[in-house]
């Protein structure tokens, strides 16, 4: 099942477009892995394909729907970049915030029930932040406050997961168990996965395909065969290439001379 579909999106915030004629799908149970330079507009691909930023050419279908007629968004997890994210400094604690993830898609009057309090349950204990429930998230550090965003866009249980560089405030510890929660979500629930990330190196471990943006699309396919394609050896070089794909570097870097 196809979930998304953009077709010749184009969008920006000033005269120059961020982003040009790009095209992609994402079905059920794929794991995509954005990567590209800085300003290359990976998260304006982002907010374009929710319809946070107005398109100025091209088309997005939500699973077969025009993006302006979509209103199933529980079906759809977002978590932006923490920076981006407005509400630390309100005074609510963790449990608040990440119910507030499943009061949005409710009818009013706007209650939770026996069902809701399992789920915001189940994803304090996926995140492990249950001991933390009841803490201000104003006196959170930033990767305990990242996890908490986390659950809040995992509490619906989205089949399409769109994350903005989510690991970029985790210690090392907690930035594999997410890569393998986001993993075990990917393969057990077939959740599929939007991830922008710098870390290119890593996300060859985990993802299954690979779009590669520098404004327009430069690839997107699987990791083996950017990994393989002549036509990415000669754009980045044989370095750049599989350092971007992430495996087996060492059997691909040139000899230096001694």
């Amino acid at each position: 099942m196809t979930l998304l579909q953009a077709t010749d999106l184009s969008a920006g915030y000033g005269a120059a477009p961020a982003i040009v004629e790009i095209s992609l799908s994402v079905n059920a149970g794929d794991y995509v892995g954005i990567v590209g330079p800085n300003g290359s507009g990976k998260t304006t691909l982002l907010r374009a394909l929710l319809g946070l930023l107005p398109a100025r050419t091209g088309d997005v279908l939500l699973w077969g729907t025009p993006l302006s007629g979509f209103r199933d968004w529980r079906k759809i997890g977002y978590l932006p970049q923490v920076a981006q994210l407005p509400f630390r400094q309100f005074p609510a604690d963790v449990r608040e915030v990440v119910a507030s993830g499943r009061l949005a898609h409710l009818r009013f009057p706007k209650r939770l029930g026996p069902a809701d309090q399992n789920a915001i349950d189940r994803v304090l204990d996926l995140v492990d932040l249950r001991p933390l429930a009841h803490r201000r998230i104003g006196e959170l550090s930033g990767g305990q406050f990242q996890r908490v965003c986390l659950a809040r866009a995992l509490v619906s249980e989205p089949e399409l997961l769109i994350l903005d560089e989510p690991t970029s405030a985790l210690d090392p510890a907690f930035r594999e168990q997410f890569y393998a929660l986001l993993t075990r979500l990917n393969r057990e629930k077939k959740t599929a996965i939007l991830l922008v990330t710098h870390d290119s190196a890593t996300i060859g471990a985990y993802a299954s395909r690979l779009l590669y943006i520098d404004q327009r699309i430069v690839f997107d396919g699987t990791f083996s065969d950017f990994c393989h394609s002549p036509r990415m050896t000669e754009y980045f070089g044989p370095a750049a290439q599989h350092l971007l794909c992430g495996r087996h570097v060492h059997a691909h870097l040139p000899e230096t001379a001694p």
